[in-house]
């Protein structure tokens, strides 16, 4: 599982932070060797927005993975779009 943590630091005060949002993105294991299918949930303080991301290709990496992840979320939910602003 990847999680990543979106935090705003007001004037970069790390002991200021709040956090914005908060990613989980699983294997669902039904992809190959070569691509991965991943579950998707957002938490966007209560608000909670699932999305799916079907045939990632293994070799592009996490990186890509996240932003496709990112993705799939604010389009799954105008909530989160909304809240994180795009």
């Amino acid at each position: 599982m990847i999680v990543v943590k979106v935090e705003l630091w007001p004037l970069g005060d790390p002991h200021e932070a709040e956090e914005l949002a908060r990613l989980f993105i699983s294997n669902d294991l039904t992809g190959t060797l070569e691509s991965g299918n991943y579950k998707v949930r957002m938490c966007v303080g209560d608000d909670v927005i699932g999305a799916d991301v079907r045939q990632h290709w293994r070799a592009h990496g996490w990186p890509s993975l996240v932003q496709r992840a990112i993705g799939a979320a604010c389009d799954a939910g105008s909530v989160g779009r909304k809240k994180l602003g795009l």
